[in-house]
């Protein structure tokens, strides 16, 4: 009878929870799915930058490193900045929320850039994303998940990563291969294969 229904109502109230909890845990790591496309982007720009058929022309081997280490050090910056904001009154939620806008910020200004200066910023801003990522999203997706399932849903987040980075290689690989593409601002993707 009675204890029945109360059974079937708190399998119905998991099932909600475990799909609001999966959905929780897939926005939280599509920060990390940015991380890698982030980190993993610049593998098939240095082709085209090396060529110097880009509005900011032949760069040198060492402003070519400039552009790529920018990334890990403002990662470096971005996790000590996390570990701070985290502890705030911000919390781990919004400090993801608010990281998103880096990512934004700085996709924009590597998009737009004309000029080295821009195009390292750019690499900086999404570099502090990525430190804001690796730092606070496996961290709230443990804290919001229940013991019994935390360990699968936390290791959502490095193989989120991963899959950025694995997109961002095949995306690299498939614009070039591209040469009508209508937009190129910056002249990488209407390089020569």
């Amino acid at each position: 009878g009675g204890g029945e229904a109360c059974e079937d109502d708190d399998d119905d109230d998991d099932t909600i929870i475990d799909r609001n909890l999966r959905a929780l845990t897939f926005v939280a790591c599509l920060s990390m799915v940015a991380f890698g496309a982030a980190t993993g982007s610049i593998a098939g720009a240095l082709v085209v930058l090396e060529r110097g058929t880009t509005s900011l022309g032949v760069m040198s081997t060492t402003c070519k490193s400039v552009v790529v280490a920018c990334t890990p050090l403002g990662a470096l910056v971005g996790a000590l900045l996390a570990s701070v904001a985290s502890r705030s009154g911000l919390g781990r939620r919004d400090s993801l929320l608010l990281n998103d806008l880096l990512y934004l910020l700085g996709a924009a200004a590597m998009a737009l850039s004309s000029s080295f200066a821009w195009l390292t910023a750019g690499r900086f801003v999404v570099g502090l994303a990525v430190g804001v990522s690796t730092s606070v999203c496996t961290m709230y997706v443990s804290e919001c998940a229940p013991a019994r399932t935390r360990g699968r849903l936390a290791a959502s987040a490095p193989l989120a990563g991963t899959v950025g980075i694995l997109a961002s290689y095949v995306l690299s690989l498939a614009v070039r291969s591209v040469h009508w593409f209508p937009y190129d601002p910056v002249g990488v993707v209407n390089a020569d294969p």
